[in-house]
């Protein structure tokens, strides 16, 4: 499936960015004849880069590619994602500040770290929520002192724990979810299988406006970025994006041949694979082609894969056959299929009681006959909307 002349604009523009010294371009490459102006806004809210669309459209002197409309809509977009900013800045400032006297180590995860480390602005890495990191012998310790730093605790899991905070100019809530873990053990999907010791081993020192932080090293970030942007089905562009970005600030420090060799221990090859020769068709990255080769499923696979994760890409509106083609997205990134179906067919105890919100313990063994198709049920039917 051929990109939309919409989400050729987008990712045009932003492989320019990705360019040595943003050399300056004509503007006559980009397939500006061809792209529907009143269908361009929506999937641009959608994949959440439109702030940092009006930043290079700007910075590379495109601006008279786009309709005035559009570029005023972008503008607002951007102006309105500084303000949000500011106010996720000082919510990590205060949270990075009070764990440090409390000597409790934290790494900043995806937009939280990559907004300041590696974007040109804070403002043009969105982020719904802020996700930490921090070890799993800390978790009373760590919900105590968010509490006690006026933060509401409104979910707590084996390995997330999820708070919020309003804010007090417009009393909308920021979101904060603090991980104990980069996978979840209650999923059904446990194709992800992490070292923790492996990954906090590798973090570096860095500092947010004077208060220090831990972040991945870009290897197991790289990997980290990856497997999300698969989880979520390769559904938002920025995710993408974040991934081209770390590879083009990062390349030289990225061991990709421990890289390779993680993928199998850790069941991510299929995740790693797609999202990979997805940027680089997006972006034109430049991957390695012995990692690409060792990481590559069947022929087959590749191709029906990478049809169902270009249609998810450019037709995000919600619907029944959206969830089928997520549900099928699924499927492809299982690494070993037999052992997916044979934990899908007997899923543990735990696993049953909390996707079913089942306490007692004779009200287990019925679902076991029906969780099959209750479960398929769930994962196709059309969203509440």
């Amino acid at each position: 499936m051929p990109p939309s002349p919409e989400m050729q604009f987008i990712s045009d523009v932003l492989s320019l960015s990705l360019k040595p010294d943003n050399f300056q371009i004509e503007e006559n490459i980009l397939p500006v004849g061809q792209t529907k102006w009143d269908e361009f806004m929506p999937l641009v809210k959608r994949h959440r880069v439109g702030g940092l669309l009006f930043y290079w459209v700007r910075k590379l002197k495109l601006k008279n590619s786009l309709p005035p409309h559009i570029f005023k809509c972008l503008k607002h977009v951007y102006e309105s994602f500084a303000d949000i900013w500011e106010d996720h800045r000082e919510i990590i400032k205060k949270i990075l500040m009070r764990f440090h006297e409390s000597e409790i180590e934290i790494v900043l995860l995806k937009g939280a770290q990559l907004g300041r480390t590696d974007y040109p602005n804070f403002s043009l890495r969105p982020m719904e929520d802020i996700d930490l990191l921090v070890k799993g012998s800390n978790k009373l310790r760590i919900i105590n002192l968010m509490l006690e730093m006026g933060f509401n605790l409104y979910h707590t899991g084996e390995t997330c724990d999820k708070f919020f905070i309003r804010n007090k100019q417009t009393g909308k809530p920021i979101f904060i979810e603090i991980h104990s873990d980069l996978q979840v053990p209650i999923r059904l999907d446990k194709s992800f299988s992490v070292d923790m010791d492996e990954f906090w081993n590798g973090t570096q020192m860095e500092y947010f406006d004077g208060f220090p932080f831990r972040q991945l090293h870009p290897t197991y970030n790289l990997i980290y970025l990856c497997t999300h942007l698969g989880e979520h089905h390769f559904s938002r562009l920025i995710w993408a994006y974040d991934i081209a970005l770390l590879i083009h600030r990062h390349g030289e420090e990225i061991d990709w041949e421990t890289l390779t060799d993680l993928c199998p221990r850790m069941k991510i090859r299929s995740p790693l694979y797609y999202s990979f020769s997805l940027c680089q068709e997006l972006f034109q990255i430049p991957i390695p082609e012995i990692v690409l080769k060792d990481l590559s499923p069947s022929w087959w696979k590749r191709r029906i894969g990478h049809f169902l994760m270009r249609r998810n890409l450019q037709r995000p509106e919600r619907s029944r056959v959206n969830r089928l083609t997520q549900f099928l997205i699924k499927m492809f990134l299982v690494d070993n299929w037999m052992e997916a179906i044979l934990w899908f067919l007997f899923p543990t105890r735990e696993w049953i009681k909390q996707y079913y919100s089942i306490h007692g313990t004779y009200e287990i063994y019925p679902y076991y006959l029906f969780h099959p198709i209750l479960y398929l049920i769930k994962a196709i039917r059309a969203p509440q909307r």
